[in-house]
């Protein structure tokens, strides 16, 4: 009797404490509901509450298998990006660009945009034909979908009379044929449109008249339904839903019919399924936390974010990689405990994520691209160690985005800390020599090659001798057509001569022309009352100030001022460079 007393006695103290699992708090249906992925009895499935959701705001740290993710690179397009399509067959990344109603074509291989093509409505969702020639558009504001010739970026089909199309992808519908699934926000359904003959030769496009993309089913959905995932011939299709939450659709794509529904948390905004974990989250944005259910739609709780989850990626091991846009940041957890991994911090506003993997060069696989809306970039995360920050580049510094953007790129580095820190500077207000402005450039347009370059012109005050620094990134950028010496013979360079206002502006119109760029005409002459007299100057001036490059110092007397021959600051060249990259191409709109 007195061991059987210690013995319950023990068990009792450690029930207490935590260290044996919770079984006697299971609910009346058997489920464990005091564990991270039981639901609270008397709950329905979606709408776990209490000790059945899990805050992983408070949860312990957890590991996942994988190495963790850190931004370790940056891609510029300006604008508002909203969704991300990659072509790794190709290697490319389509971008929506929702303010600027158009589509931006990126190089993974040096991280550019190097084409804009304009559609007809702000753009959310994005797909590519088989053959990758055809691009599909969602056109939220234009109310349909267009069909996109790649070769000639003209729009060669659409549909019409679509109520605010949002998310797109091309599934295998009905009888093996390929159809388009668009999910219509003001409508509630999901609609499938056919493709069949969109892309290569045909009479439409031979003739310049546009075809048509039919209307071949419909699906009904729940409240307002945004986004979806295919997976072995199903369609998870998630709806915001009202007061009493979302809900999820599993459409059988054979049959263009409903086989179940399950109801969601509130906000539901982004879906995605593992096959390998067995599970299916939904991203709550109302609710500040993501539904865990299996893959018929049982809900197995949910984890609370303290923020608003815009979307959900999967990663090998259970990882699950969230976007939180209220927190400027990306979040891992590990779905199969509940926990947080880690987190990183991105971009202004994270939305849309894509895994950028199979391409010839670029970015390493095990990327993921995250688009940045508040600031138009698009964040890269990769395993290893990720890029330091600037001790004197706090978060509220008018220029810190535009620094961190061209750090990402390789294109700044800073300084050691003066106090030996451990840390980096960057001396935003210091000047910028003419030898630091061709290494930035180069960078930032992924002009360099890790072989040291021959002379493009023989400068008299640079050497072969003197390395990397100055000497090929000088000659890299002579190369390019990109930054020009002094004349004189033997030309000199002036290395290690100050960068002022006016010398910048020429050399960043100058770039984006030599890459194939150049920034349009103003339309009018800028507002400066210094405005240089010489003409040559003076157009180069109004150009970037058009482009959005520049804004002027406003003075005591209200009035603009450029002050074209004051030394340039290290972070004003930061801004205007990062405003060259985020402009290229845009004279593509115009026309």
């Amino acid at each position: 009797l007195v061991l059987f007393a210690l013995i319950l006695g023990v068990g009792l103290i450690l029930l207490a404490v935590g260290f044996i699992p919770a079984v006697a708090r299971a609910g009346p249906d058997g489920e464990v509901a005091g564990s991270c992925y039981g639901r609270a009895p008397g709950h329905a499935p979606g709408h776990a509450t209490g000790d059945a959701s899990r805050d992983a705001r408070d949860a312990p740290v957890g590991s996942v298998a994988s190495t963790p993710l850190a931004e370790r690179g940056s891609i510029v397009v300006g604008g508002e990006p909203k969704y991300l399509l990659a072509d790794p067959a190709h290697n490319r990344l389509f971008v929506s660009d929702f303010a600027r109603e158009s589509v931006v074509v990126v190089d993974l291989a040096t991280g550019l945009p190097v084409r804009r093509i304009a559609v007809p409505g702000a753009p959310a969702g994005l797909a590519l034909s088989d053959a990758c020639d055809i691009l599909f558009v969602a056109c939220y504001s234009g109310s349909t979908v267009v069909a996109v010739d790649l070769s000639s970026g003209r729009v060669v089909a659409r549909a019409v009379g679509l109520e605010h199309p949002w998310a797109l992808a091309t599934v295998t519908g009905p009888g093996g044929r390929e159809v388009l699934a668009v999910t219509e926000n003001s409508a509630d359904r999901v609609t499938f449109l056919g493709i069949e003959g969109i892309g290569g030769p045909q009479e439409g496009e031979r003739s310049g008249s546009e075809g048509v993309l039919p209307r071949v089913g419909e699906v009904a959905t729940a409240y307002y339904p945004y986004h979806f995932d295919v997976v072995t011939g199903i369609l998870y299709v998630v709806s915001y839903g009202g007061r009493q939450g979302g809900r999820v659709d599993a459409v059988d794509l054979a049959t263009l019919a409903r086989m179940w529904k399950t109801g969601t948390g509130k906000g539901s905004f982004d879906i995605q399924v593992s096959p390998e974990v067995a599970m299916m989250v939904v991203a709550n944005l109302s609710g500040q936390s993501v539904g865990l259910y299996d893959l018929a739609g049982k809900s197995s709780g949910e984890i609370g974010l303290g923020a608003d989850p815009r979307c959900v990626r999967f990663r090998a091991g259970g990882e699950l990689l969230v976007s939180l846009q209220s927190a400027d940041e990306v979040r891992s957890l590990d779905v199969r405990q509940a926990t947080t991994a880690y987190t990183v911090a991105v971009g202004a506003r994270p939305g849309a994520m894509t895994w950028l993997s199979g391409r010839r060069t670029g970015p390493p696989d095990d990327t993921l691209a995250v688009a940045n809306q508040g600031d138009g970039t698009i964040s890269l995360l990769s395993p290893g160690e990720p890029v330091a920050e600037f001790q004197d580049v706090p978060a509220d510094h008018l220029f810190r985005a535009c620094i961190r953007t061209l750090a990402l790129r390789g294109a700044v580095s800073g300084y050691p800390d003066p106090d030996l820190t451990g840390q980096i500077c960057f001396r935003p207000d210091s000047g910028l020599t003419r030898a630091q402005m061709a290494k930035v450039l180069v960078m930032a347009l992924s002009l360099h090659t890790e072989a040291i370059d021959p002379a493009a012109v023989d400068y008299v005050d640079l050497d072969a001798e003197d390395g990397v620094f100055p000497f090929d990134y000088v000659q890299e950028a002579t190369a390019a057509g990109v930054i020009s010496g002094f004349g004189g013979d033997p030309p000199r360079f002036g290395p290690y001569e100050p960068v002022t206002r006016m010398q910048l502006l020429r050399i960043v119109v100058k770039a984006a022309a030599a890459v194939g760029s150049p920034l349009p005409a103003a339309p009018a002459p800028a507002p400066f009352v210094d405005l240089p007299s010489d003409a040559a100057d003076a157009a180069v001036v109004n150009t970037a100030f058009a482009a959005g490059l520049i804004s002027g110092v406003l003075g005591a007397d209200g009035r603009l001022r450029l002050m074209p021959w004051a030394p340039v600051t290290r972070g004003q060249a930061a801004k205007v460079v990062y405003g060259l990259l985020a402009s290229l191409h845009t004279g593509d709109l115009r026309q």
